[in-house]
């Protein structure tokens, strides 16, 4: 009687643990989606590894995977504006580039072969990380900087020269003051007189340059062939600024 017993335990644990076993799915995509089964380890770690982001849901919309400035993480939420440009900090702030433009709006200024200091008296783009103090641009910010300038001049009457030739650069401006050069920003016209003795030209450049704050940069220019003066252009020339990097 005892071993009957003990053979329909056995008998029915058997049927147990086949019944259990009916439940466990060997299936790494998960496919079937049942509510009835559970996955074996191996699938679990099949299907979670070969999750990609692209495969989930839209997620919800808080900030707790927020890349910042102590951690890794995803990005943050766009804001739906194309000027916005996300910065160094994990913030969102305009793409400003800090351009600003003067001009010698007086023009006639005389270029007589002693090297002179370009006026500018005139903003035509203004900006607030700048100032305009007459003949140069104080820059407020440290970083690398684009500058650009073009010097035009010209003369009437002068039909003794055969022809002039003007140099002109552009000069950094640090405490003291103390003026360097800018190698970079080096240029040379010349122009042949008319048979009226009437000529005109200009110089200018493009370059690269770093500036820490509260530096400036000038325009110089000088007439190094000719015997007659020469004059600026009335708002021809011009001096430009754009920061591009810190």
């Amino acid at each position: 009687m005892k071993e009957r017993e003990l053979l329909e335990k056995f008998r029915k644990l058997w049927q147990m643990i086949d019944r259990l076993k009916a439940k466990i799915i060997d299936e790494d995509d998960l496919a079937s989606d049942s509510d009835a089964h559970v996955p074996t380890q191996q699938s679990v770690k099949a299907y979670a590894d070969s999750i990609k982001l692209d495969d989930l849901t839209a997620p919800d919309d808080n900030t707790d995977l927020d890349a910042s400035t102590s951690a890794h993480g995803l990005l943050k939420k766009l804001p739906n504006d194309a000027t916005q440009v996300l910065g160094g900090t994990g913030a969102w702030g305009n793409a400003d580039l800090q351009p600003y433009q003067v001009a010698d709006g007086t023009g006639d200024q005389t270029i007589d072969g002693t090297e002179a200091t370009l006026n500018l008296d005139t903003e035509l783009i203004s900006n607030g990380n700048y100032s305009l103090s007459g003949d140069h641009i104080t820059i407020t910010d440290a970083g690398t900087y684009h500058i650009s300038y073009t010097m035009m001049w010209d003369t009437t009457n002068n039909a003794g020269d055969s022809g002039h030739l003007v140099e002109t650069h552009c000069e950094k401006i640090t405490a003291g003051p103390t003026y360097t050069n800018i190698p970079a920003s080096y240029d040379r016209n010349y122009a042949v007189e008319s048979g009226t003795g009437n000529a005109a030209g200009a110089c200018g450049a493009g370059f690269l340059a770093e500036f820490s704050a509260g530096d400036g940069v000038r325009v110089r220019m000088d007439r190094v062939l000719g015997t007659t003066n020469i004059d600026t252009t009335q708002n021809k020339s011009q001096l430009s600024i754009m920061k591009v990097s810190d």
